[in-house]
């Protein structure tokens, strides 16, 4: 039993939360497989799922990643329909964000390379905006903007 005001959780690192949400979209293991190697709940999994699709809306996501590149072209998205059908809107998202931090890193405007996409951009949110995202509640839009972009 717990003191009234005492709840538990556990607190997993954004790096855990992003290699679940790979597995599940685009790796395509099932939420249950994916919660068992990260030694989460199905449920967690399926939240970060769905928290990593409502990040931002892949158009705006799109319009950055274009805007950053030197030679301005649109990111890689998948080849082909076929390659789309086991692709979340999580997965989309994750792929988009590993595009970007690629191009913030190669222009020096993003640090760590040893942290995965998601976590690298939003520690700089944090840093540059002071906004956290929390994954149990709701988290404010990611800020897709040229300021943040360019550091």
């Amino acid at each position: 039993m717990y003191p009234q005001d005492v709840y538990p959780h556990r607190v997993f690192q954004l790096s855990v939360v992003s290699s679940a949400v790979e597995a599940v979209a685009l790796g395509g293991e099932t939420r249950t497989a994916a919660a068992l190697a990260h030694q989460a709940s199905r449920r967690s999994v399926s939240r970060w799922v769905g928290w990593v699709g409502s990040l931002l809306d892949v158009a705006s996501l799109v319009r950055l990643c274009a805007h950053v590149d030197p030679q301005g072209h649109r990111p890689p998205l998948l080849a082909s329909r076929e390659q789309a059908e086991g692709v979340s809107g999580a997965g989309t998202i994750l792929r988009l964000l590993d595009h970007l931090a690629t191009l913030l890193r190669e222009r020096g405007a993003l640090g760590s390379q040893e942290l995965p996409a998601l976590a690298a951009i939003l520690a700089q949110q944090l840093a540059r905006f002071g906004e956290v995202w929390r994954l149990t509640g709701l988290s404010p839009p990611l800020r897709v903007d040229t300021a943040f972009a360019l550091g």
